[in-house]
């Protein structure tokens, strides 16, 4: 709550966002000469559910790990401290995504109760997705780590927090369903981590995968988080031989 300005503003900008996407593909289902491939039901519980999924999955971490900790030298305070760092910043985050998860809960009860008719939610998938979601977090939480970690290397971290924003809003699914994309984008999409930690979660709670799907999604979510693990802990031990800690 001491940083509640900031968290609103933020907020508001994502809830903003979501709402024009919301808008313009609506119109495109009233284009008949336009007509996406999935039905506008599907749609419209797609984009009510990925507006609450993507605050508690997604993680936000490494613009802090990056620019305050690792480019400022405050990273020092932490290696010395009883704790893992990694941890600390898990923890850290968690009152972030439950506080973002709170404030967008209003929105999305006005989108059930604009398009009621066209929400059904299964308690079985509800509870599956519940179950999910911290896994899938954590990948998010992996992916941020290692994009992070490359301010080791490089000192302009403004380049690669910026590829990281645009790979996640492409292939997570949060700015366009990966059902709406072309063959060779959801091959790419299904190389890259992505689409398990937000669109997954997501598909499971709508009921567009089949028990198979299920199944192997599930497994390539497990199959990321220790491939990324392994990256992330290799990128984090040779980093910090050439940490100095200066600061600025």
């Amino acid at each position: 709550m001491a940083y509640k300005g900031v968290s609103f503003i933020y907020l508001t900008l994502t809830l903003l966002n979501y709402g024009l996407n919301l808008a313009v593909w609506s119109v495109a289902y009233q284009n008949p000469l336009s007509q996406p491939s999935a039905p506008f039901s599907i749609f419209i519980q797609y984009f009510t559910i990925v507006l609450i999924i993507n605050q508690l999955v997604t993680s936000f971490t490494a613009g802090m790990i990056a620019e305050e900790h690792i480019k400022r030298g405050e990273l020092s305070s932490y290696l010395l401290k009883p704790f893992p760092y990694f941890l600390y910043m898990l923890i850290l985050e968690t009152p972030w995504r439950l506080f973002a998860f709170f404030l967008s809960v209003p929105v999305m009860a006005i989108l059930i109760f604009t398009f009621s008719k066209f929400i059904h939610i299964d308690v079985h998938t509800l509870l599956l997705t519940v179950g999910l979601i911290p896994i899938a977090y954590f990948l998010s939480f992996l992916v941020q780590i290692i994009f992070a970690t490359l301010t080791f290397w490089f000192e302009d971290t403004h380049g690669t927090l910026a590829i990281l924003e645009i790979l996640t809003i492409l292939f997570s699914g949060s700015a366009i369903p990966i059902f709406f994309f072309p063959p060779l984008l959801k091959t790419i999409s299904a190389w890259l981590p992505f689409q398990y930690s937000g669109y997954f979660p997501i598909m499971v709670l709508v009921g567009q995968l089949s028990g198979a799907q299920t199944w192997f999604y599930f497994f390539a979510l497990l199959a990321w988080i220790a491939v990324l693990s392994f990256v992330a802990n290799l990128f984090w031990k040779n980093g910090l031989k050439k940490y100095t800690g200066e600061g600025i």
